[in-house]
């Protein structure tokens, strides 16, 4: 048999979920609990950590990182697996491409809707992009030669 107070709290809840029916809301708002909190908090920090390291060895030369990675492979009890992935990874083309992806844009669709409602979109091609940005350089390339 159940106390008095569950039954209180279940009526309230009930009439709660009822009330936020009324305007339109399926499922309460439920805030995250401390235990998914501390979880977020805790990706978080890891988070800052790996962009911090990653920014250390951006500074270095490449030289310097080359080196490491050969005592990397004489020296493994001296490195953590995180500082071996993210030279790997510094290393690797695909951080180029993640580079580039963060800040060169990706090129804009323009959609026309005609008053019939057909829809126009126009893409620039990799050919296209590529012209634009030769003929960029150029107009660069000829602004500093008149200065």
């Amino acid at each position: 048999m159940k106390k008095k107070t569950e039954k209180k709290t279940e009526k309230g809840i009930e009439k709660r979920l009822k009330n936020l029916k009324r305007f339109g809301i399926e499922k309460p708002v439920i805030q995250p609990s401390s235990e998914a909190k501390k979880k977020g908090w805790m990706q978080r920090i890891q988070r800052i950590k790996i962009l911090e390291e990653i920014e250390k060895l951006l500074d270095m030369s490449y030289a310097e990182i080359k080196a490491r990675k050969e005592d990397m492979k004489e020296h493994p009890e001296n490195y953590t697996v995180r500082q071996v992935k993210l030279i790997d990874y510094i290393l690797n083309n695909k951080y180029l491409k993640d580079l580039m992806d963060r800040y060169i844009p990706k090129a804009k669709q323009d959609i026309d809707i005609n008053l019939s409602g057909e829809v126009e979109v126009d893409k620039k091609t990799k050919k296209e992009m590529m012209k634009d940005f030769k003929e960029g350089m150029k107009l660069l390339k000829s602004l500093k030669k008149d200065e």
